[in-house]
């Protein structure tokens, strides 16, 4: 499971790369359709900073600093060791991490210090694709990525809190985007492309809603 999930850490930046290019150039023909135009602008500035921030930010020194720090607070204080020989440890330890996310994207919209670093997602016109890597570049600088440190201290490993991390993202990639329709019972249990519309609207009453991954 987790070399499946180091996989997908792996393929994850050429395949979310290529993704918003294929899906820029089907909106700009449906766009011109309508007489409106697909803002590539945005798309490439999105991208660029998805790319340069995955490469630069999270593979070099801030992201080696917290691992270091994740590593020796799962070595030395973690409260609870799992051993991973039952499917429900896997389960628990995916909630922990997801539950982490969950304070984390909460503490963004509420905190303006780590705010600073997050309105720069919420900051294009087009919700598409693209949008989805637009992060800025002081996310890892600011500290954000200490909202999961309390993870190693129950006893998640630091690699596998890097993996359920890095799935999760990834599938938020594809919540992204304004074609898709609503998902039946799905919508119930799943965070979706329609229910993550909901904070990357501009209405009042759903602002700083849907903190889920």
């Amino acid at each position: 499971m987790v070399a499946m999930l180091w996989w997908i850490l792996k393929w994850g930046i050429p395949v979310v790369v290529l993704v918003s290019v294929i899906e820029g150039l089907v909106l700009t023909v449906l766009a011109k359709r309508r007489g409106e135009r697909y803002d590539w602008i945005a798309a490439t500035i999105s991208i660029f900073d998805f790319i340069v921030r995955e490469v630069v930010m999270r593979l070099w020194l801030p992201m080696l600093i917290y691992a270091t720090l994740f590593v020796w607070l799962y070595q030395n204080h973690r409260i609870f060791t799992m051993k991973f020989d039952q499917w429900w440890h896997w389960l628990v330890a995916f909630l922990i991490v997801e539950l982490c996310f969950y304070w984390y994207h909460r503490t963004v919209h509420r905190v303006r210090f780590f705010w600073c670093s997050h309105s720069v997602h919420h900051s294009v016109a087009q919700l598409n694709l693209a949008a989805a890597g637009r992060f800025g570049f002081t996310m890892n600088i600011s500290g954000i990525p200490l909202f999961y440190a309390p993870a190693t201290l129950l006893g998640v490993p630091p690699e596998l809190v890097v993996a359920f991390t890095s799935a999760s993202l990834f599938y938020q990639f594809f919540l992204h985007n304004t074609w898709m329709p609503r998902l039946g019972p799905l919508e119930w249990v799943f965070n979706t492309p329609s229910a993550h519309r909901v904070p990357h609207g501009a209405n009042l009453e759903y602002l700083d809603g849907n903190s889920g991954g």
